[in-house]
């Protein structure tokens, strides 16, 4: 039984030009599938997008990775995930890709991804890499490979594809880095404006109500009492990290006389823990 299905709407080398529209690619392990689709938004795709998901695996967890350049934006996806069913039974998630620049492309340094930048997994036997060479030539480098098996009988390497699924399923250091992006935004200008304000008041007092939500969602229980465990078993610090930035966020007071030390404090703590968690930011 499928449980996982990644979706991923793309220019795809093998299905571009051919009238077959997608193919379902298999993953090492049980219950894990990769659907490539090579098809530009329309109505009837979109329709055939919410024929896989509600129909063909009406109870597996689903990510949906849309291509820019196949049409797609934000907008599509605030339309689209609404109509995919089930979605207290089981997780949904979407996302955009492209420019070769997002986690689901392969990165050597990391040993992530899984699209090359050429409408394929990324599968070279051998590949090349810039060495600083006194004559600027370019060398051999290791093997880059998310496939195993014979051709006609590959499949993707499971520690690429759980790497990636665990990406999308909560993507902890895009969403911490943006939650710190926006309290700073904020709060700077603020406290300057509110030069004159001497109350001592609670982080969440400070902020309007869309940054309250977005930090509540982020520092919730189900996050800090297992989600983070299950995403990063090997690096026990994020988990220390993530408490600590999570009560100081949660308990902190401060007034405008204060905010350099505020500010000081959740810049620190911020970065440690998106230094303790073993993925980009973007």
């Amino acid at each position: 039984m499928i449980k996982q299905v990644l979706i991923i709407v793309w220019r795809w080398t093998d299905l571009d030009g051919k009238d077959l529209l997608r193919d379902d690619f298999p993953v090492q392990g049980q219950g894990k599938i990769v659907i490539r689709i090579n098809e530009k938004k329309s109505d009837a795709a979109i329709e055939r997008l919410l024929e896989i998901v509600n129909k063909e695996h009406a109870a597996a967890d689903i990510i949906i990775l849309l291509h820019r350049k196949h049409l797609y934006s934000q907008s599509d996806i605030f339309h689209l995930v609404p109509k995919i069913e089930n979605r207290t039974k089981r997780m949904v998630r979407s996302d955009l890709f492209g420019e070769g620049m997002e986690y689901v492309y392969y990165n050597d340094t990391y040993q992530s991804g899984l699209l090359d930048n050429d409408g394929n997994f990324m599968d070279k036997p051998m590949y090349f890499v810039e060495k600083k060479t006194e004559d600027g030539t370019k060398v051999l480098g290791k093997p880059a490979r998310v496939l195993v098996g014979e051709t006609g009988q590959k499949k993707v390497k499971e520690a690429f594809y759980d790497k990636v699924w665990s990406y999308y399923s909560f993507p902890l250091t895009r969403t911490l880095y943006e939650l710190q992006q926006n309290l700073f935004i904020f709060l700077v200008p603020k406290l300057m404006v509110a030069s004159d304000d001497k109350q001592t008041k609670l982080l969440r007092e400070w902020l309007p109500r869309d940054i309250q939500n977005q930090m509540d969602a982020i520092l919730n229980d189900e996050i800090s009492e297992g989600l983070i465990n299950r995403l990063y078993p090997d690096a026990s610090d994020v988990q220390k990290h993530f408490e600590d930035l999570r009560y100081f966020l949660q308990t902190s007071s401060f007034s405008v006389e204060e905010k350099d030390r505020f500010l000081q404090e959740a810049r620190r703590r911020f970065k440690r823990v998106l230094t303790a968690i073993p993925q980009p930011v973007y």
